[in-house]
């Protein structure tokens, strides 16, 4: 620093740094492109922490361990569903076929009634598609009840496999 006999002079040179020192007016930076390529030149001289790249490097495998758990649990609930809407199909399936039936059948009685000469021709048709109709009634219900076996055993599957693994360990 340079000494000087006026006092103004000295004012005008020295300025009062942040951390109490004076600064001369020279020495203080004024251009914020040379504050930068200062500071992108000490970071590049810098040295990665060992611990934040094992940190990084575990939370990266991490995330890949989850990622390969989300596919194979996208896989299996993919075979599970699958089972279950052919189930779904087959249902759907059955109704139809008993609403035809059903209908073709009510549509045959309904004719052969208008034919009907007398009142006890009436009667025992009346009497036999009663029976038949039954009959039929319960065809359908023994194969909704099989599909309904069916369904919950597509659904218990991953259930299965899920206490088996608990079984084995």
């Amino acid at each position: 620093m340079a000494e000087t006999t006026d006092d103004t002079a000295a004012t005008e040179k020295l300025l009062p740094a942040a951390d109490g020192s004076v600064v001369e007016e020279s020495q203080i930076v004024t251009d914020p492109q040379s504050m930068t390529s200062d500071v992108e030149d000490s970071g590049a001289d810098s040295v990665i922490d060992p611990e934040t790249a094992i940190f990084e490097a575990a939370v990266a495998e991490d995330f890949n361990i989850v990622e390969e758990l989300a596919r194979e649990e996208l896989k299996a609930a993919d075979a599970a569903a699958r089972p279950i809407s052919e189930s779904v199909q087959l249902f759907a399936a059955e109704a139809k076929n008993y609403a035809r039936t059903y209908f073709e059948g009510r549509a045959a009685f309904s004719a052969a009634l208008l034919g009907a000469k007398t009142l006890d021709a009436a009667v025992q048709m009346q009497t036999s598609y009663a029976i038949s109709a039954y009959a039929r009634f319960l065809a359908h219900l023994l194969k909704v009840g099989g599909l309904y076996g069916t369904l919950l055993g597509a659904a218990l599957k991953p259930v299965e496999k899920v206490t088996a693994k608990a079984d084995r360990t």
